[in-house]
Order: C-alpha cells, then sequence, then structure tokens
C-alpha cells in the first residue's frame, strides 16, 4: 500500500509540472501577442547617384533606376525640364525635382554635360542631348535649343542620328560639341568646329545643318587598322585611346584642356598616361 501511495505522489507531483509549465508558456505567449507592434514600414532603399556630370553652371546626375536629373542653370534649357526656370536656388527645389523625358520605355546608361548642353547615352545604345544648340551640339540638324519649353520638347526629342544600325558604347561632351564613342572603335564629333575639335581636318560645324549627321557625319581618321576604346574632351579639344594603347588628341590644345582632357582618360583606362604613347594629330 505504501509502494502505490509514493506513485500516485509521484503521478500528481508530474501533473502539477506539467499544468504549471503549460500555464507559464500560457503566459508567455499572451504577453508577445499583446507587445506592441511597430507601425513603421521596412524603409525603401533610397535612390542613389552613381554618375554626376558637371556643365559650366549646372549638374546632372544619373540616378541607379536609370533616370537622369539635372538642377542649376537654366537659361537654354540645359536641365530638360521644358522651361528655363533655374532649379535649385528655392527651398524645396530639389526635394520637388523630377526625372528627364527620355523617351516611353527608355532609362539613361550614362551622362554627360558640356558648357551649356547635356546628353544621355540611352539603354538602346542611343543618344540624346539638350541645352543649348547654338552650334549644333545636339546633332538635330538645326541650331534650336532643346528642353527650353520654346523649340522641342523633351517627350519629341528623336535620338541622334549616327547612321544606320550603330550602336553608341560611350558618350563626351565639351564646349558647344559633343562626341561618341561607337560599338565598331569609331568615333564621330559633332557642333562647334572653330578650332577643328570634330578632327575632321577643317573648322565647319557639324548638326547645326540639314544632311549633316547619320551616314554624312564622318568618323575622325585615327589611321590605319586603328579605332578607340575610350574618348575624353575638355573645353574645345579631344582625346582618344586607340587600341593599340596609344593616345591621340586634336584641336587647339591649351595646357587647361590637356590637363583636364588627360585627367578625363586617366580615370577612364584607370592608369597613369606616363605609360601611354602620346601622339596629337
Amino acid at each position: 500500500m505504501r509502494v502505490a501511495s509514493n506513485r500516485q505522489k509521484i503521478v500528481a507531483i508530474a501533473i502539477l509540472v506539467v499544468m504549471a509549465s503549460t500555464l507559464i508558456l500560457g503566459m508567455f505567449a499572451q504577453l508577445a501577442s499583446s507587445a506592441p507592434v511597430s507601425s513603421q514600414s521596412t524603409p525603401a532603399i533610397p535612390t542613389e547617384q552613381i554618375q554626376l556630370a558637371a556643365g559650366e553652371n549646372f549638374t546632372c546626375a544619373l540616378l541607379n533606376d536609370g533616370t537622369v536629373k539635372c538642377w542649376g542653370d537654366n537659361a537654354n534649357g540645359e536641365l530638360g525640364r521644358d522651361s528655363t526656370t533655374d532649379v535649385g536656388r528655392v527651398a524645396g527645389d530639389m526635394a520637388a525635382l523630377t526625372a528627364i523625358t527620355l523617351g516611353a520605355g527608355r532609362t539613361a546608361a550614362a551622362v554627360t554635360a558640356g558648357t551649356q548642353h547635356a546628353c544621355a547615352l540611352l539603354d538602346n545604345g542611343g543618344v540624346k542631348c539638350w541645352g543649348n544648340n547654338a552650334s549644333g551640339a545636339l546633332g538635330q540638324g538645326n541650331t534650336t535649343d532643346v528642353g527650353d519649353g520654346v523649340g522641342t520638347l523633351m517627350s519629341a526629342l528623336p535620338v541622334i542620328d549616327l547612321g544606320t544600325g550603330v550602336t553608341v558604347l560611350d558618350i563626351a561632351a565639351g564646349n558647344q560639341f559633343t562626341c561618341a564613342l561607337l560599338a565598331d572603335g569609331k568615333v564621330k564629333c559633332w557642333g562647334e568646329n572653330q578650332y577643328g575639335q570634330l578632327g575632321l581636318g577643317d573648322t565647319n560645324d557639324r548638326g547645326d545643318g540639314a544632311g549633316e549627321m547619320g551616314t554624312n557625319l564622318p568618323a575622325i581618321d585615327f589611321g590605319t587598322n586603328k579605332t578607340a576604346t575610350a574618348i575624353a574632351v575638355g573645353a574645345e579639344s579631344a582625346c582618344a585611346i586607340l587600341n593599340l594603347g596609344e593616345v591621340k588628341c586634336w584641336v587647339e590644345i591649351t595646357m587647361a584642356s590637356w590637363v583636364k582632357a588627360t585627367q578625363q582618360i586617366w580615370v577612364a583606362v584607370g592608369h597613369p598616361l606616363s605609360r601611354l604613347r602620346l601622339r596629337s594629330t
């Protein structure tokens, strides 16, 4: 009888332990369910700048979603907003800054800024430029500014005609002229040519009149079997790294323009120019 009594005590104790454990777990569950839940959602990943390009008095940024936003002086439509209102002078301007219209479904892969114009290399290999077009730097076959709300609207801006089936790999803008590195290693420049900055052996502007773009715009002659792998543009000068590692520059070469162009090339190739053979044409 004493053994049975001990067993009964053990069973009773076990039952009490189980009941106590269940009660404690229930209390913790109730506390957890009644704890306040934060109403804040997971913060959105901010849109970041992946490339900046600065003109004379304005700046453009390429964002990681492929959009482009510009701010600063807008006298010639260089901000691409179909107006001539400056942006960034008034509180709240930057928070309300909208992206440039690049065309239906189009995004930018690169952006460049000249003195008073800017260009975007599109995701499909095309190029669009806006701003001051006094010398044809926008490549539209006229001298009408784009983006100022008076001339061509950004929504109606066509891709620059550089020839049938041409794909652009890189773009660079200077003072009233623009250069493009094509997928086949050729380089074409258009716009102001007062100092020969288009590299065509003359001083005739290109892109400011009908019939000057497309296949009628010659590529720069670098020599037999020589193609470009990178380009850089100064205010009135331009340079290209060629497939054999040499550098060719053309136009009026001042110390300032040479330093600017060669600094851009140094960034493009990632090594000092002292390792390259420098030549000018």
